[in-house]
């Protein structure tokens, strides 16, 4: 099992994506952590906070537009998941399903 660290730091370039995040509006801050957390690596939500009011990683710069959208298009927007026989089963976008 793997153990999880604590304070959970996040990266110099994670941060400039949630700064380029934040600058393009839409996501909420539930919405951007989605992005960093994992099971093995929980962010608090505060995080954002501190990078949005600048209390923390005040230096670091937010990334392109570009690398933003190239960040983001790695991620499938999943839009609908299924239960069936015990199982789950995922609808991508493209239409492909997943099963996990």
């Amino acid at each position: 099992m793997s153990r999880r660290r604590r304070g959970n730091t996040l990266e110099k370039w994670e941060v400039a994506l949630i700064k380029a995040m934040l600058a393009r509006k839409g996501s909420n801050d539930q919405d951007i952590l989605a992005y960093f957390t994992r099971p093995t690596r929980s962010v608090n939500h505060r995080a954002i906070g501190e990078i949005r009011t600048e209390k923390k990683h005040k230096a670091i710069k937010p990334a392109t537009s570009e690398e933003l959208d190239a960040f983001l298009a790695t991620w499938p927007d999943v839009t609908f998941v299924n239960m069936k026989g015990g199982g789950h089963s995922y609808i991508i976008e493209d239409g492909s399903e997943a099963d996990c």
